[in-house]
């Protein structure tokens, strides 16, 4: 663990404009750890260890409401799937690539509303530029999940004994969710092609060596079309796994529109935030 106050990491120059660095704080990148809250930081590297990674969720039982490790597992793949935002946010809104090596990445200790909701931070946090070539983008997904995702998800997995499946979804709902934005969000246009481009590479079946040693394409298999559900006003991609939201403290509260439980019956008492 590390400690955010009078930390000797010195952050390097950040070479975003003012709009690119609020659009990224708003993904959970942290732009100033001056204004961090928490004193607790983690270094990536470190849970790539099993060892640390259990330490890690035994300690955070509480903070994220179960004490059962198939539950605390899959929480913290759902918050952990937004630095996979983050590295394709820069890559296909914004053309710029990160270092997101585990060895650099920080995960903090963050809360929202009363759930836990980390934040990201970089030791070497400057950019660099990423042309349209489908060779270097191609690099730059498997440096974001072959090197780093799936690792984490790998230490998991042993800890936990939590389905990979489960965490790929976990990570696929957000990354379908990006690029949707892209399409309706008013400052977005004019880099909606590129990012269809990315996304289409990201679903191709035949880069499914960038994720990992798999055969198939892990972000492929949970694109399916989206539905209507009854007591829903907007068609919702139904998920195929659960991410077990329901099981956590007011976990009714936190399960998801997508949810296979109740979407599948097609009926609700209530609406489900």
């Amino acid at each position: 663990m590390y400690h955010a106050r009078g930390c000797p990491i010195r952050m390097s120059q950040i070479l975003l404009t003012s709009e690119e660095l609020k659009w990224l704080e708003n993904l959970r990148f942290v732009t100033d750890i001056q204004k961090v809250t928490s004193n607790r930081m983690f270094l990536v590297k470190d849970l790539i260890e099993t060892e640390k990674m259990d330490s890690f969720l035994s300690e955070h039982y509480d903070q994220m409401g179960s004490h059962d490790p198939i539950v605390t597992g899959s929480l913290f793949m759902k918050r952990y799937a937004f630095l996979s935002v983050i590295g394709l946010f820069s890559m296909s809104m914004l053309g710029k690539r990160f270092d997101l090596s585990p060895d650099n990445v920080f995960i903090i200790d963050d809360e929202k509303n009363g759930l836990w909701m980390p934040g990201f931070y970089l030791k070497d946090s400057s950019v660099t530029k990423i042309s349209t070539d489908r060779v270097q983008r191609k690099e730059y997904i498997s440096h974001l999940f072959k090197d780093h995702l799936n690792l984490i998800m790998t230490s998991v997995r042993k800890v936990t004994k939590l389905s990979s499946l489960i965490m790929w979804e976990n990570v696929a709902v957000y990354i379908y969710w990006l690029y949707e934005i892209v399409k309706d969000h008013p400052s977005l246009v004019g880099i909606d092609q590129q990012a269809e481009k990315d996304f289409a590479l990201l679903l191709e079946e035949t880069e499914a060596c960038l994720f990992g040693e798999y055969h198939k394409n892990p972000l492929k298999r949970y694109y399916t079309e989206k539905v209507h559900v009854d007591g829903i006003e907007e068609k919702v991609r139904v998920r195929k796994t659960c991410c077990f939201s329901y099981e956590l403290a007011e976990g009714e509260r936190l399960r998801c529109n997508s949810c296979p439980q109740t979407c599948n019956i097609r009926t609700r008492k209530e609406p489900i935030i």
